[in-house]
């Protein structure tokens, strides 16, 4: 039977296989538990028996600087209401213009 590769997310700062995902905004994030590195899409997939290989790579050049992500942007319940009725007023507004010139007698 042929064996299956298994490939794992590692952190390219460090070399750890510890990632964690952070959903503190829309966006989920992933975060190495390691290091403190993270981001969206920042964290390769590789082969788990190359793994070796790449964190000697990793200690001869040394470590990354950390990417500091920016903190979430959190809206008030307030200000999403606002936002959205003002959305809802301006569609039905526009429905109703275009039901008034289609419809005109």
């Amino acid at each position: 039977m042929k064996k299956k590769k298994v490939k794992v997310k590692f952190c390219p700062n460090c070399g750890s296989l510890n990632i964690g995902i952070s959903a503190a905004g829309k966006i989920p994030r992933d975060i190495c538990q390691e290091c403190g590195y993270g981001g969206i899409m920042l964290f390769p997939r590789v082969d788990i028996s190359k793994i070796k290989e790449i964190r000697k790579e990793i200690r001869k050049r040394g470590k990354l600087k950390k990417i500091k992500m920016p903190p979430a942007k959190e809206e008030n319940l307030f200000m999403l209401i606002v936002k959205y009725s003002v959305l809802a007023f301006t569609l039905a507004s526009i429905i109703f213009l275009i039901w008034i010139h289609f419809n005109k007698a």
